[in-house]
């Protein structure tokens, strides 16, 4: 019996041997090198230009990014010189931050965009007009070593000019007016055009619309007063009742074979601020005929007149003169949407004479159009 327990035993033993995996090839350590960072983005507004990119959370060995392990992500440029080999110039860096950790059971959220601004010297924009600065990103390790360098952006390197100024806006019957001084007083370069840019943004908001443009430089918009940058910008699209401030931008187009190929926006001027007030009674239409029905028809006149422009119509009236009394009587029961109407009210072979107004949202109606004249058939 004892000899055949100690076999039991020594079977057993191999068993378990035989259970036990066999020993891999040792894991090396990580090398803690961030990976490069692939959504970097560029944008530039006058010698400003934003580089935005989203920092990595994994290392190059598939590795969850350790803080204490990062260094600095370094902003490289390069002039004319694109893709970039290495980093040419180192034009600043931004320090690692935290990267918020995930809740049990969940992936960790995606780390927040960082931002870096980079000032462009102007003896470069001078010296590159028609060039590009090239920029990338290296996340480093704390030890100084990086994965080599993000996607490459390109950024326009044309000169800007200085910001317009003493733009003014007056609210009147046919729009905002917005006259403002466009600079542009250099001379001409072939491949180099310059347009004023004017924008409208409505208070307590961050987002502004382009309300149109005019060319740049010196007599661009005709002149005075006061100036040669002169110009007049009237804004048809805004609403009543409503604060808005409106600055302008001068924009520096690259062009190649007749053909834009780059722009690059300046330095916003100071805003004007207006108040759209309404106490204004619109502008009468205009172009008013009245055409009467052919011969066989029922008898009827047409009449028709130049759309109103302005911003907040809210439809026309129609009136026809009534001989006996002198009076204008309106014919419409409700406002008019489109500038037609057709009055069958008539009777054979009588003349009659129309006018019509046009009314805004606020009830202000205008003065009557000039008057057209028909007879019925």
């Amino acid at each position: 019996m004892r000899v055949q327990a100690q076999l039991w035993i020594a079977v057993w033993a191999l068993a378990a041997l035989g259970g036990c995996g066999t020993p891999g090839a040792p894991t090396p350590p990580s090398l803690e090198l961030p990976r490069a960072p692939t959504d970097v983005t560029a944008s530039r507004k006058g010698n400003q230009v934003t580089i935005s990119w989203t920092p990595p959370r994994r290392t190059t060995d598939d590795q969850n990014v350790r803080f204490k392990k990062l260094g600095p992500m370094l902003v490289c440029r390069d002039i004319d010189d694109f893709p970039m080999i290495g980093c040419p110039q180192r034009v600043g860096q931004v320090l690692p931050t935290r990267l918020a950790k995930a809740a049990k059971g969940h992936r960790p959220p995606a780390p927040d965009r960082v931002a870096f601004t980079d000032t462009l010297p102007g003896y470069l924009q001078q010296q590159h007009p028609f060039g590009s600065a090239t920029y990338a990103v290296q996340a480093t390790s704390w030890l100084g070593r990086n994965a080599g360098l993000s996607n490459q952006v390109l950024v326009p390197l044309a000169p800007t000019l200085p910001p317009p100024s003493a733009v003014k806006a007056e609210v009147t019957a046919e729009g905002v007016v917005v006259t403002f001084d466009c600079a542009g007083n250099v001379p001409p370069r072939p491949g180099l055009e310059y347009q004023c840019r004017l924008y409208r943004q409505e208070e307590d908001s961050a987002a502004s619309v382009v309300v149109g443009t005019t060319p740049g430089g010196p007599h661009a918009c005709g002149g005075s007063p006061g100036s040669s940058n002169f110009c007049q910008l009237t804004d048809h699209s805004f609403e009543w009742e409503k604060t808005y401030r409106y600055r302008v931008a001068v924009v520096t187009g690259v062009v190649a074979k007749g053909n834009k190929v780059a722009e690059v926006e300046g330095e916003d001027s100071p805003p004007g601020t207006v108040f759209t007030h309404d106490v204004f009674t619109p502008v009468a239409p205009q172009g008013l005929e009245a055409v009467a029905s052919g011969v066989g028809q029922k008898p009827f006149i047409d009449l028709a007149w130049t759309p109103s422009t302005i911003p907040d119509l809210a439809g026309y009236n129609v009136y026809r003169l009534d001989t006996s009394s002198g009076r204008w009587i309106r014919l419409n029961a409700g406002l008019i949407s489109i500038p037609t109407f057709r009055d069958e009210k008539v009777l054979p072979g009588r003349s009659y004479t129309y006018v019509v107004t046009a009314m805004n949202a606020r009830g202000h109606e205008s003065g009557y159009s000039a008057a057209s004249s028909e007879a019925a058939p």
